[in-house]
């Protein structure tokens, strides 16, 4: 969580991202994930806290990853054929291609590498048609790193380190000129945007949080890791009208 590239001095704000919800999630794509898919077997990721970044790598891997991806890919139609009905896609779906929505996926963050050798630890990726760019920063973190509840600790050491861990993943969202990002952890899940002025330039440093999602939401009616994991992902696919946010 060290460099010379980055450090806790380069946050300069941090306020909540408020309308990221299950209510906004509905209003954007509650058609696309009414859509019905097939159901394949998950590997189930775990509650216990990890014990360092690989295991947190693996484990979601194996998971929440897989659960995304699969919902990344249900959104436009890029499902299995031999998995799917030899059907038209869905009219939701079909709206999401017309509007050239783009399509991505969550790899690891070395296969699209960055300059000077840093790396991210997981990426959204664009198909290859987009030559292959990365749109989500993903950064992971055990859960004894970072908790959302140090950015309010009265802990002067804790705020520090809350916002060096953030200095990171700002680092590289700004090195893939990417306005998306999250930090995941075994416990939860805290996504992030770039602030933009009104011409959609980025305003370096000033970035909005959403609320924690912890690991262990579940069920209908609740904000999951892994919708809101796949809602950050759609968002970055966005034509960002009006916003002038380059992908």
């Amino acid at each position: 969580t060290t460099s010379d590239g980055y450090g806790y001095e380069d946050i300069k704000s941090m306020s909540r991202w408020t309308d990221f919800n299950l209510a906004e999630i509905l209003r954007r794509y509650g058609d696309v994930l009414r859509t019905k898919s097939f159901l394949r077997d998950v590997y189930a990721s775990g509650h216990r806290e990890a014990a360092s970044e690989n295991e947190i790598r693996i484990r979601f891997g194996k998971g929440l990853f897989s659960i995304v991806n699969r919902g990344l890919d249900h959104a436009h139609d890029k499902m299995d054929p031999e998995l799917r009905n030899r059907l038209p896609p869905d009219p939701a779906v079909q709206k999401l291609i017309d509007n050239k929505h783009v399509h991505m996926t969550i790899v690891s963050g070395q296969d699209i590498p960055m300059r000077d050798n840093f790396s991210d630890d997981h990426v959204a990726r664009t198909n290859k048609g987009y030559r292959s760019r990365g749109c989500v920063s993903i950064e992971v973190k055990p859960s004894y790193v970072f908790r959302a509840r140090y950015r309010s600790r009265k802990d002067k050491n804790r705020r520090r380190e809350f916002k060096q861990v953030l200095s990171q993943l700002n680092f590289y969202m700004h090195m893939r000129n990417t306005r998306y990002g999250c930090l995941l952890t075994d416990k939860e899940l805290v996504c992030v945007r770039k602030k933009v002025d009104e011409n959609g330039d980025d305003m370096a440093g000033h970035l909005e949080l959403s609320m924690r999602i912890p690991r262990t939401a579940c069920g209908e009616g609740a904000l999951t890791m892994e919708l809101s994991l796949w809602y950050l992902i759609m968002l970055a696919g966005e034509k960002q009208a009006g916003i002038g946010w380059p992908l």
